[in-house]
């Protein structure tokens, strides 16, 4: 203020003259900065993707209770998951198989590689199927298990969902195949998986084993995380 003029402004008001008269007005708003707008088909980043598409997907193998669910199993299974979604989801091409996929243990206390000793291989053929095959082996010789167990079961899961939003469906199949584990020779096995999903669906395919401590097939396996292997062996798009 000098003598009667006022400039200046105080809390919401700005006072100033014109032409000698006294004037008030409200300070402008802020000028906010405008958010480029991406266009329709911006690639979603991978913790995003992972995040509505994946997330879903670990709920179910949760929820199938085919292995113990630790306290990180969730966070660490995301993480590997927004991994391998951030180096090949922009691939033109993104197969789902075991060679392009380092299996990962779903179960930190069990290593699937330390209980089966001959690979899986996961491919896909015509029709949008998905093919895992075992070589022929010796459970003997080629599956390490408890001690006293008479039998063992291999299930192979295959997960599918368009991985946009968590509303999206997830579908599954899964296969299982139930064997003595004695000495005998079990002949090679390919499990087919068919009409998996739409095109450019996400593709998941997990294998858990369980152990039957009892000749009785009602018996129930058995549950110490030590011998409960889980893995998922590909992750791919049709």
């Amino acid at each position: 203020m000098k003598g009667d003029s006022w400039s200046g402004g105080i809390g919401p008001v700005i006072f100033y003259e014109v032409n000698g008269q006294k004037r008030i007005r409200s300070k402008p708003d802020k000028k906010r900065k405008r958010r480029k707008e991406e266009p329709a088909n911006a690639p979603v980043p991978a913790f995003t993707a992972v995040s509505r598409g994946g997330s879903p997907m670990i709920n179910l193998m949760k929820e199938q209770r085919l292995f113990p669910f630790a306290t990180d199993t969730y966070s660490k299974t995301r993480g590997w998951m927004i991994k391998h979604y951030a180096k090949y989801a922009l691939e033109a091409e993104w197969p789902v198989c075991s060679e392009q996929t380092p299996m990962y243990q779903l179960n930190k206390a069990c290593d699937l590689r330390n209980i089966l000793l001959v690979t899986p291989v996961v491919k896909t053929g015509p029709d949008q199927t998905v093919i895992v095959q075992f070589p022929a082996f010796n459970p003997a010789k080629k599956l390490i298990t408890p001690s006293t167990c008479k039998s063992a079961v291999i299930a192979v899961t295959v997960l599918y969902s368009e991985f946009k939003n968590k509303n999206d469906e997830v579908c599954f199949k899964r296969e299982e195949f139930e064997f003595s584990t004695g000495k005998q020779e079990l002949p090679a096995k390919e499990m087919q998986f068919s009409d998996i999903g739409n095109e450019g669906d996400t593709i998941l395919v997990m294998m858990t084993i369980r152990f039957n401590m009892s000749t009785n097939q009602d018996s129930p396996f058995l549950k110490d995380p030590a011998w409960l292997p889980a893995a998922i062996l590909a992750m791919g798009r049709f």
